[in-house]
């Protein structure tokens, strides 16, 4: 399957001295970067935001396994149902796991740094917003390991393509690096208040939040953010036990509720502190 373009985004096309509105989610992927959140009309949705103290970046009881805890073989326990992604709204399935090549840190940062650039994102330390994978380098920073493996393993849209959902899995070498990347994502976000970028000329603003805490088992640590602008909202939250790292996002415009999201994330922290690890 051949690569797509790393964003999503809206389009307004006049016709007839009408102005219809046409979704452009032409990525939406480990390999999409994400960056549309770019509609044209309206604001987030209507749903109340889901207030409280953020999730620990750590575990409180995490594994201890001789080597490392999950490989790529461990993926599909962590791939949530397309029925469950369905039930929150979006219906449409458009990747599946091995639709997309696998990938490495390196090669997620080169593209996003260019999309960034693109865009003209501002200030570079909201640059990791703009991962579509579970990665946090920043600019002054790039990766240097490129034995870390990254994986798409499901997107969706709905049927008007106005809201899509992606999720990606990382492998990383060893428990000790997942735990630090987590701590780093904390870090990151509690820095970043909003950003600015520039699609087609407009400028865009966006706000950016930590996401309330979930329930997780002990052995699993959860992080994420929550984005609103005058385009729609941004969900995201990755979940982490030992050397494994899922990311899973939503962009949407009126469709998905925080809530909803939400619900979806505490389903997969479970599944994932029930996966048993290599050795047990």
């Amino acid at each position: 399957m051949s690569r797509p373009s790393r964003k999503g985004f809206w389009a307004a096309i006049i016709v007839g001295g009408s102005v219809l509105l046409v979704a452009l989610i032409v990525a939406v992927s480990l390999l999409a970067v994400r960056v549309g959140q770019s509609a044209l009309l309206g604001g987030p949705p209507p749903d109340a935001v889901v207030e409280g103290d953020p999730s620990s970046a750590t575990a409180s009881e995490p594994d201890e396994c001789p080597d490392v805890c999950f490989t790529t073989d461990d993926i599909r326990a962590t791939i949530t149902s397309a029925s469950d992604v369905v039930a929150i709204g979006l219906d449409k399935q458009t990747a599946a796991w091995g639709d997309y090549i696998r990938t490495t840190p390196i090669e997620e940062f080169d593209w996003t740094a260019d999309a960034w650039s693109q865009d003209q994102g501002t200030p570079d330390s909201c640059f990791f917003a703009y991962y579509a994978t579970p990665v946090v380098d920043p600019l002054a920073a790039p990766p240097v390991d490129n034995t870390d493996t990254i994986d798409v393993t499901d997107v969706h849209v709905t049927k008007d393509e106005t809201t899509s959902y992606s999720q990606s899995v990382r492998i990383f070498g060893t428990s000790s690096e997942a735990t630090a990347y987590m701590s780093s994502l904390e870090q990151q976000i509690s820095g970043c208040s909003n950003y600015t970028t520039t699609f087609d000329g407009s400028d865009g603003l966006s706000t950016l939040r930590i996401a309330t805490s979930i329930p997780v088992p002990a052995n699993v640590a959860a992080v994420g953010w929550v984005e609103n602008s005058g385009f729609g909202r941004y969900y995201s939250f990755d979940v982490q036990r030992s050397n494994l790292v899922v990311r899973t996002y939503v962009i949407t415009y009126n469709a998905v509720s925080e809530e909803g999201f939400r619900t979806l994330i505490t389903d997969l922290a479970t599944r994932v502190g029930e996966m048993v690890p290599k050795g047990d």
